[in-house]
């Protein structure tokens, strides 16, 4: 799955490290300093990619938030790397900024 947005990132990766509970979605604003209308919007369009990849689907329950729940482990603990490496890479730089970067060295060697 490609993640294209710092925000999408905090998300699932708080998402990942909270499975056994849920987590509002004003909590994840207040983590990615947006609103919850975003979040909800986010939350929405990361669901149907999950589902898509057969990677989780993430639960929603009224008035307590979300949590994902995996498919297959095995693809799910994948996932999970591929997360963390994002992480790590782009913590403190932000993901649309490199991929802005990586689209102009594209079409600058084609």
């Amino acid at each position: 799955m490609r993640i294209g947005k710092n925000r999408h990132l905090t998300i699932l990766y708080t998402l990942m490290n909270s499975q056994e509970t849920f987590v509002s979605s004003e909590q994840l604003a207040e983590k990615t300093m947006s609103s919850v209308r975003t979040i909800k919007s986010d939350i929405a369009m990361l669901a149907g990619a999950l589902r898509d990849e057969n990677i989780a689907v993430i639960e929603s329950k009224r008035s307590q938030g979300y949590r994902l729940i995996p498919f297959d482990p095995q693809q799910f603990a994948a996932f999970e790397e591929s997360v963390q490496i994002h992480r790590i890479l782009f913590q403190y730089r932000s993901i649309e900024e490199m991929n802005k970067r990586l689209y102009i060295l594209q079409n600058q060697l084609a």
